[in-house]
């Protein structure tokens, strides 16, 4: 690690207290406010429902990430006024010595700066019922951890992602192939390919297209987890932190949105070949005008359960929204060759049956 890399951070933290009893108060799903354990008081705050947009042309680079997220972080602990040193990219977390709940102040993250989050739905309680439900539906989950579920260990993380706006038209053209069986007039039966030219343009508009930016997660995990309801995003405020883990995006936007092209180029190339019957594609080119481009750098609630099945650590992902139930749950070894092996069977059985009916067919 660079010299520069190593120096020391001085962060802006805070802390919510109860105004009855003086304990940590912390974000209650339930409730959308924050809540003390020791009392059950309850203590509102602002929550500005709204989309934060930006153009792409304007990206909102603020200082160097990289060197905030490797250099440590320092701050004197508001409860018992420790110096608490920290590394890496979360900026919520608890004090070593008290277990005090703190938060950085977002706006001293450095880099591009968070506009929206969605608030977590369900408590920690709540997403392990969740996730033993909908764990007993799933077919590949091996039958004695379905009756049997394991206790695990949960934590809420608000994970980075990029959302992107575009409309986009498009230019096509190609060759398509058509397989066709003739019969001559002698009987035989024989197989054509005939050439299909196509050409023309494609209009879309593609809203909040999600591209995850974090540590603890990839494009398969997010995608599993989809989707998200984004009209409930609000402005980002430290008391919806409070009690969950918060993570500083890990990619740059500009990043993210070339994953975020490539995805919607491939996502209009199907919109387009969807139009037509063919058998295969043998040439297809396209050429793609990007207009409205906008993104926004929001939080997106995820529970993370840490669990042990046959002496095998598991992470689940479940949305904390939706309830909807991601990767990473045991699945049987077992139903997943035999499902294979089926799969086979029928393709082997369909490639009998036409050969018996073009046989039939030239007789």
């Amino acid at each position: 690690m660079a010299d520069e890399e190593k120096k020391t951070i001085a962060a802006k933290v805070s802390s919510a207290k109860c105004e009855g009893c003086g304990g940590d108060m912390f974000f209650s799903p339930k409730d959308q406010q924050l809540r003390c354990p020791n009392c059950d008081s309850l203590q509102g705050f602002p929550i500005n429902k709204m989309q934060n947009k930006h153009p792409i042309s304007e990206p909102d680079e603020k200082g160097n990430h990289d060197k905030w997220v490797a250099a440590s972080k320092t701050f004197k602990c508001p409860t018992c006024g420790a110096n608490v040193e920290f590394n890496g990219p979360f900026f919520s977390g608890k004090c070593e010595y008290c277990e005090c709940n703190y938060v950085i102040d977002t706006k001293t993250l450095e880099g591009t700066r968070p506009d929206v989050l969605i608030p977590f739905a369900f408590d920690e309680k709540e997403a392990a019922i969740r996730f033993a439900k909908s764990v007993k539906k799933k077919f590949f989950a091996p039958r004695k951890f379905k009756k049997a579920v394991p206790e695990s260990d949960v934590r809420g993380v608000y994970v980075p992602c990029f959302t992107f706006d575009a409309d986009t038209f498009t230019r096509y053209n190609g060759i398509l192939t058509k397989t066709y069986t003739v019969r001559d007039s002698k009987g035989n039966t024989h197989t054509e390919v005939k050439l299909i030219p196509i050409s023309g343009t494609n209009s879309m508009e593609h809203r909040d297209y999600v591209v995850e930016s974090s540590s603890h997660l990839n494009g398969k995990d997010i995608k599993a987890l989809l989707p998200y309801h984004m009209d409930d995003s609000c402005l980002v405020s430290s008391d919806f932190i409070r009690g969950y883990d918060a993570e500083h995006y890990a990619d740059p936007m500009e990043d993210c949105y070339k994953i975020a092209q490539k995805e919607i180029e491939a996502k209009i190339k199907s919109n387009i070949l969807s139009k037509y019957s063919y058998s295969g594609v043998k040439t297809f080119n396209m050429d793609v005008d990007y207009s409205e481009e906008m993104y926004s750098y929001r939080f997106l609630p995820v529970y993370f359960l840490t669990l042990m099945y046959k002496q095998k650590k598991y992470i689940v992902q479940v949305n904390g929204q939706t309830g909807k139930l991601g990767g990473g749950y045991p699945k049987s070894a077992l139903k997943i060759a035999l499902t294979i092996a089926l799969g086979v069977i029928v393709v082997a059985a369909l490639v009998v049956l036409l050969f018996l009916l073009a046989a039939q067919a030239a007789d």
